[in-house]
């Protein structure tokens, strides 16, 4: 009988495997060796997903092992598994954190110990940027505005979620280059909230950016200004501005 790996073990395996992919992903330079390189990055994420399996089973779910899961479903295209299985990771937090039942006086400050890490323990499997950026980088990717939108609430919602400049350019780069930041009555009827729109979404996006104290670099500069001229070009004229 075969004894359990540690799990400190397994991380280890998760972050080798990880960088492996990375690194296949990023060698393109070879157009002739693209099928070799895509055979490649498919057996190492299949190797990586076994381990995160395989740690699910043994060990707690934690966030690596959801951020591993959903960057592959992602990459796979499998988007409506992507966001069953981060519903479903909400749910669980959800449930976890309400379920511990009150005792009185004595059990109230134990209690308390123990909500605080419950919901610890949670934002640490839902609550990062890392675990969000895949369905996120997805949407914005398609111009998906509503699905935009909703993640982005429950990103600002999120106690764990730091932005970073790279992240809120990849945000706004998108909808520039779809228009969303320009008045138009098709973009419009995609949208269920009418106020989070055109002007007024570029102006809530920005003030939250500024609130986290984030600056523009050089090169974050040069995306978000080429992105608002394609969607200057593409979209303005279709506009009828008030």
């Amino acid at each position: 009988m075969g004894s359990i790996p540690q799990e400190n073990s397994m991380s280890t395996y998760m972050y080798i495997l990880s960088s492996s992919n990375n690194n296949d992903n990023n060698n393109d330079d070879d157009n002739n060796n693209d099928n070799d390189n895509e055979i490649a990055v498919a057996i190492v994420d299949d190797a990586l997903l076994e381990v995160v399996t395989c740690h699910d089973v043994l060990y707690k779910k934690n966030e690596k092992t959801l951020t591993i899961r959903m960057k592959s479903l992602v990459a796979r295209g499998r988007i409506d598994e992507a966001e069953e299985i981060f519903a479903a990771s909400f749910d669980e937090s959800n449930s976890s954190s309400g379920s511990s039942s009150s005792t009185p006086e004595k059990e109230e400050s134990k209690n308390e110990i123990s909500k605080e890490r419950d919901n610890k323990s949670n934002n640490n499997q839902v609550g990062k940027l890392r675990t969000y950026m895949p369905l996120m980088e997805h949407y914005c990717k398609v111009g998906d505005l509503t699905s935009i939108l909703r993640l982005y609430r429950k990103m600002q919602d999120s106690t764990g979620v730091y932005w970073d400049v790279e992240s809120y350019t990849i945000l706004l780069s998108s909808l520039a280059r779809f228009g969303y930041f320009f008045t138009n009555n098709d973009h419009q009827q995609q949208s269920d909230d009418n106020e989070e729109y055109g002007p007024n979404l570029f102006d809530t996006l920005v003030l939250n950016m500024a609130s986290d104290i984030l600056e523009l670099t050089e090169a974050t500069f040069l995306d978000l200004t080429e992105s608002f001229r394609i969607g200057h070009r593409d979209h303005l004229n279709l506009t009828s501005i008030d």
